[in-house]
């Protein structure tokens, strides 16, 4: 999987809440309207940093919009409500939104988090990537007897 500063949604971007929205620090700017997921597909990966805690849920969302700052998006791809104990740290989630053909979406594309409960700690790092590798990967140069 090869990841790019420029496709970057969130990076141990804090996720806290009661019962909110939270939308990702970044977002990529494609310039005029139009369906990014027309060509190859591209996958939103989502990394768990800080474990959480306090919250029920939390449904990872790539939205498309035409303002800036993401409000009134539309959603193109989510990974429906994760429940608390799966949201632990260094775990993996991904959306492989589909192809729209639609180009009246908006020509900004970004993450936003909803959080089901009061959130009181956890962290996440979002990204669009080409491949994505949801295998683990462990560490080498030892030997198990």
């Amino acid at each position: 999987m090869i990841t790019d500063a420029l496709t970057l949604f969130s990076n141990n971007q804090t996720v806290t809440g009661t019962n909110t929205t939270v939308v990702g620090t970044d977002k990529i700017d494609l310039g005029v309207a139009r369906d990014p997921f027309s060509g190859e597909d591209l996958t939103a990966a989502f990394t768990v940093g800080t474990a959480f805690a306090g919250a029920t849920s939390v449904d990872c969302q790539v939205v498309q919009s035409a303002n800036s700052d993401l409000s009134s998006g539309t959603v193109v791809g989510a990974t429906g409500p994760i429940l608390l104990a799966a949201l632990t740290a260094n775990a993996r989630f991904a959306v492989t939104p589909k192809r729209l053909n639609e180009t009246s979406l908006g020509r900004y594309l970004g993450v936003q988090y909803v959080i089901v409960g009061s959130g009181s700690a956890g962290t996440m790092r979002a990204e669009l990537v080409k491949d994505y590798d949801d295998r683990a990967y462990y560490s080498s140069g030892f030997s198990v007897s």
